[in-house]
C-alpha cells in the first residue's frame, strides 16, 4: 500500500476519534454529568432491567446516579440523597446483609457455584429508598481476577464521594411534625415526639 494512503487513513482515524471524544463530552455537559465510573456487572435491583448486564457505568448528575449499559441503555436511576448504605464484600456473604431480597433468586444471584468460585467474586450493594419510601437493593458483581476486590472498592469510594446526605422519604400515611420535624402518622393530632397539638 502507498505510504501516502496509509498516512491519510491514519489521519482520518485520528480525526474521527477526536470528534467522537468531543461529541461525548458535549453530551455529558448537556446532560449535566458530573462524573462517570464503572460499577461492574449488573445483577439485580432495578424494575424492568434485564437480570444481567455486563460493563455497566454510573454517571453522576446533580440529582441522581444514572446506571448505563452498552453506552446508551439506561438500567435505572438512584437519587443521590436516597442511598442508605453502600458496601462490597465476597459474594457468598452478601445475601445475608441484603434488606430487600424479594426480587432475587439464588440461581440468578449465582449461589449455585462452588465456595471457592464465590470467594473470587465480589458484590457491590447499594441499599437505597425511592421517592415513595420503598427500599431497594441494587447489586453489581466484580469477578474474574484478584483485582475484583480493588475494583469494587473503587466503585464504592466513587459512589460515596458523590453521595448526598440521606433524606428519609415519607410514605402516603406519614407527615412531618411542623414543630420538631419528626415523621408521624398523617392522622395524628398530637406529635408523639414533642407532644405538640397539630
Amino acid at each position: 500500500m502507498n505510504p501516502v494512503a496509509i498516512l491519510l487513513i491514519a489521519l482520518i482515524a485520528v480525526i474521527v476519534i477526536v470528534a467522537l471524544y468531543f461529541a461525548g463530552k458535549q453530551k455529558d455537559e448537556a446532560e449535566g454529568i458530573l462524573g462517570t465510573f464503572p460499577v461492574g456487572t449488573y445483577l439485580a435491583g432495578f424494575a424492568g432491567a434485564a437480570s444481567r448486564e455486563n460493563l455497566v457505568d454510573c454517571s453522576v448528575t446533580e440529582a441522581s446516579y444514572v446506571f448505563v449499559a452498552d453506552h446508551d441503555k439506561e438500567l435505572g436511576r438512584i437519587p443521590r440523597n436516597g442511598i442508605i448504605d453502600v458496601f462490597y464484600e465476597e459474594k457468598a456473604q452478601t445475601l445475608s446483609r441484603l434488606t430487600a431480597t424479594k426480587d432475587l433468586t439464588f440461581t440468578a444471584f449465582g449461589l449455585d457455584k462452588s465456595a471457592s468460585d464465590l470467594k473470587k467474586e465480589y458484590c457491590l450493594v447499594i441499599d437505597w429508598d425511592d421517592n415513595f419510601a420503598v427500599r431497594h437493593n441494587t447489586i453489581f458483581e466484580f469477578s474474574g481476577s484478584a483485582a475484583a476486590g480493588t475494583q469494587a472498592h473503587k466503585a464504592v469510594e466513587a459512589l460515596k464521594r458523590h453521595q448526598k446526605p440521606h433524606l428519609p422519604r415519607l410514605r402516603a400515611d406519614e407527615k412531618r411534625c411542623p414543630y420538631c420535624a419528626e415523621i408521624i402518622k398523617r392522622e395524628a393530632l398530637v406529635c408523639r415526639f414533642c407532644n405538640q397539638r397539630i
